[in-house]
């Protein structure tokens, strides 16, 4: 007969011998040891995991940070493809418009070509779409597309539409200059990926590059001018591209100048934001059409220059000012777009 309490009956528990065996399999899996929590913290430092998936990969790779990392790779890609197989009937209509410029061409030391990219990833909610890991998905991809596109074969500078069947095949680029380690995913992998983690039904719509041949005029050359209105100047629910080409034959001496490369700079920001937030359809007015001439980027104020004046004069004043008298600077091409669109 027990002689405590009625009430302290159920709540009283003594300790259970625990057999040398257990406490092996508990603290090591096949003779590896339970990983130590610095090491589990690094891996997810370059993985964004879960704390048990990478003692699990830890476990699985004998304590070696690459080798987890790969076994992540490969775990998260067959988890995506079943994830995305569930999902993908699921319409995404939110997401970012993501750009990159790996150079801006002239006025870029050592005045390279332009070579520059535009993205266009969806996903299913605004959560998601403001996801650390989402967008830095839609930068990584943006960055692959600058990095590994081609200049047109006809030499002809020209924004250029990828085939999505053959981009994603290629491996994605990290756009972080210090990333210690390098992921051997593929763009549809790291998708795949992405979708597991956040799960939700993810899309890559559209990517268009901008690169050009290398300029061997002296008295020609090309600058590309980006930006974005939402997240960040590269992110966000619009995006633009354009392509200004200057020329004279003062150019070389011009490029010298000290003002030459800020005054650019300043122009050419000031271009693109002018062509995300007029939303202009063109470059000059078509002949005999009053509404081109309401909706051509040259008719417009060129107001986030701060002038009243229409971005033609702005340029051709521009010109001057800075050693372009004969020739000056002009946009030969820009494309906008606009998340859904």
């Amino acid at each position: 007969m027990s002689l405590l309490p009625k009430t302290f009956r159920r709540v009283v528990c003594f300790p259970q011998r625990v057999s040398s065996p257990s406490l092996v399999r508990w603290n090591s899996t096949n003779g590896v040891p339970k990983p130590p929590l610095k090491l589990v913290a690094e891996l997810r430092k370059h993985t964004d995991v879960s704390i048990s998936k990478a003692r699990e990969a830890l476990i699985a790779s004998n304590l070696d940070i690459a080798k987890a990392v790969q076994w992540l790779e490969q775990d998260l890609a067959t988890s995506g493809v079943k994830k995305a197989g569930k999902l993908s009937d699921r319409i995404a209509k939110e997401g970012l418009v993501s750009l990159s410029v790996l150079s801006r061409g002239l006025g870029d030391p050592p005045h390279r070509s332009p070579r520059a990219a535009l993205v266009e990833l969806n996903c299913e909610t605004d959560f998601v779409a403001r996801n650390s890991l989402f967008a830095q998905l839609a930068e990584d991809i943006a960055h692959t597309a600058a990095f590994i596109s081609e200049a047109p074969s006809n030499g002809e500078p020209s924004f250029l539409t990828l085939n999505l069947d053959a981009f994603v095949d290629a491996p994605l680029l990290s756009s972080k200059p210090d990333s210690s380690l390098t992921s051997s995913l593929t763009i549809r992998e790291s998708i795949l990926d992405i979708i597991s983690k956040v799960g939700e039904n993810i899309v890559l719509r559209r990517v268009g590059a901008l690169v050009t041949k290398p300029i061997t005029s002296a008295s020609e050359g090309y600058c590309v001018a980006g930006h974005a209105h939402g997240l960040s100047p590269t992110q966000g629910r619009i995006g633009t591209l354009a392509l200004l080409r200057l020329q004279a034959p003062t150019l070389v001496e011009a490029l010298k100048r000290e003002t030459f490369s800020p005054g650019l700079d300043r122009l050419s920001r000031a271009l693109a934001r002018q062509i995300v937030g007029m939303n202009p359809s063109q470059i000059r007015a078509a002949p005999s059409s009053d509404e081109s001439e309401q909706t051509a980027l040259y008719n417009q104020p060129f107001m986030m220059y701060g002038e009243e004046s229409q971005v033609e004069a702005v340029l051709r004043r521009w010109s001057q000012e800075h050693g372009l008298s004969e020739g000056g600077v002009d946009v030969i091409e820009f494309s906008r777009w606009e998340l859904g669109s």
